[in-house]
């Protein structure tokens, strides 16, 4: 006899649509066909890694000579730096009449100033005293004349 004739109750469309043969045997070929497939990629990615380093092969063992050149440094990030030790330098020349004070030379940058520089009186800065001179003259002026009345106060 049939089985199907036997047992007509236990045929339902749900067991129509289930494969034929145990369900273990199907899920060993989908974990098969899994590890293929990640085989063949791990694969391709090492093939792809060696071929890209056969490109460079020649400069890793290659000898470069060394030479002077510019170094080109390009600062992308924003902000401000500051000294660890600073010095504060202040300048104590009167501006008389609110003119700007003129700067005729100053020390190269860079230049390194020493203890024997400082003892000689090294001048690091020349400013155009030309302003002050006139004013110095004119206070002279003025001090001689100022002189000159008290001579003749104290002689009355």
């Amino acid at each position: 006899m049939n089985q199907e004739t036997e047992h007509p109750k236990q045929s339902s469309p749900a067991s129509r649509n289930q494969p034929f043969g145990p369900t273990k045997s199907r899920g060993k070929a989908r974990r098969l066909t899994l590890l293929v497939v990640v085989g063949a990629m791990a694969t391709t990615a090492i093939v792809a890694a060696k071929w890209n380093m056969g490109e460079s092969d020649d400069a890793i063992g290659s000898t470069f000579a060394a030479q002077r050149s510019e170094l080109i440094i390009t600062v992308t990030e924003g902000g401000s730096i500051r000294a660890h030790k600073s010095i504060k330098y202040t300048c104590e020349v009167e501006r008389r009449g609110g003119g700007d004070i003129t700067i005729l030379s100053v020390v190269p940058a860079g230049t390194y100033i020493t203890q024997q520089d400082v003892d000689n009186g090294m001048v690091l800065i020349e400013l155009d005293a030309s302003a002050l001179e006139e004013s110095l003259v004119s206070e002279k002026m003025e001090l001689n004349g100022d002189h000159e009345t008290m001579t003749s106060a104290e002689e009355a």
